[in-house]
């Protein structure tokens, strides 16, 4: 490296990187829709990158200082089946209309936003998956930028629950990040 190269990245590069991880995600959503299914590692992939790439290494969060989320759409019900103690079996926020293949409302936009870091420990599935968690199973270990051999806990349970005749975390993670890219779309001013 010559001393003209900068060892570390402004601000301006790392916008960037988050507007090409966004058209990335958009891309994706657009190839998964015409039928290319596996879009959706990829998509998960662009997902670890904004939300949750290590501590405090999101793009997100390099770009926004304190960007906040809707919660999740019915989470609050979840939430108090628990605290009654209920077992909670399997939890799938927003609706799913019966003329459609895709989940809508995702995420309650009449509830007021939360932390990043709040909104990516929020249970989705069941009481013992994150969306930090699934986001960086798909990631990391189910073809997003790793393929493992064995399947942690995360995606033995996904695997195993079908919405619309797609493994559950496929369809929820591609219908996530639409709201995703929504709501930075409205952070940039472009949406």
């Amino acid at each position: 490296m010559d001393s003209t190269t900068p060892s570390k990245r402004d601000s301006e590069e790392i916008r960037a990187n988050l507007i090409d991880a966004v058209h990335l995600v958009r891309i994706n959503i657009g190839q998964f829709d015409a039928g290319d299914r596996a879009c959706y590692r990829l998509i998960a992939s662009q997902l670890r990158l904004l939300l949750c790439d290590g501590k405090g290494n999101s793009l997100i969060k390099r770009v926004f200082p304190n960007p906040r989320l809707h919660p999740l759409w019915q989470c609050e019900e979840m939430y108090e089946i628990e605290k009654q103690g209920g077992e909670l079996i399997f939890f799938l926020p927003g609706e799913l209309a019966s003329n459609s293949s895709r989940i809508t409302n995702i995420c309650d936009r009449d509830k007021e936003p939360m932390e990043l870091d709040q909104w990516l420990e929020l249970k989705v599935f069941d009481s013992s998956i994150t969306l930090r968690g699934l986001i960086r199973s798909v990631a990391d270990k189910d073809g997003g930028a790793h393929l493992d051999d064995k399947l942690d806990e995360t995606l033995m349970k996904t695997y195993s629950t079908e919405i619309c005749g797609e493994r559950s975390h496929v369809r929820f993670l591609v219908d996530i990040s639409r709201y995703l890219v929504e709501e930075i779309d409205i952070w940039l001013g472009t949406g």
